[in-house]
């Protein structure tokens, strides 16, 4: 898998509020790695501040299967960069190399949940690889 490096600025978790990037210092700055995995069309990366509670979404390519997912109540929806994926086909994410290990040997539909970060909504649905 190709990995890119990038930055990432950790909340003050005990104040509850968040650094801007002037105001964080070189240990409030973490290294973390996106990954891409072909099948999902998405860079993702595990988000050591919110570690075992998902991972974030970097990027996705314009034929992602996360750009057209389907749930019975909403109707079709889609995962935006930012966004966390929660679960996949029943099992809680806690890193990118077990949503990696899931989607590798997966075949058809992929059940997933992901936590719409502009809203706050966690949304559950389906996709075809």
């Amino acid at each position: 898998m190709k990995c890119v490096a990038r930055i990432l600025t950790v909340c003050a978790l005990a104040a509850g509020a968040c650094l801007s990037p002037s105001q964080a210092s070189a240990e409030d700055t973490l290294l973390v790695q996106d990954h891409f995995i072909p099948r999902l069309g998405a860079s993702v990366y595990s988000n050591p501040v919110i570690y075992g509670d998902g991972v974030v979404i970097s990027y996705l390519h314009p034929n992602s299967p996360l750009r057209r997912m389907y749930s019975d109540y909403l109707g079709y929806f889609h995962a935006d960069p930012g966004d966390v994926i929660l679960m996949a086909n029943g099992a809680r994410i806690r890193d990118v190399h077990q949503l990696a290990r899931i989607i590798h040997d997966l075949q058809g539909v992929l059940y997933i949940t992901v936590r719409d970060t502009k809203t706050g909504k966690i949304l559950s649905g389906r996709t075809q690889l």
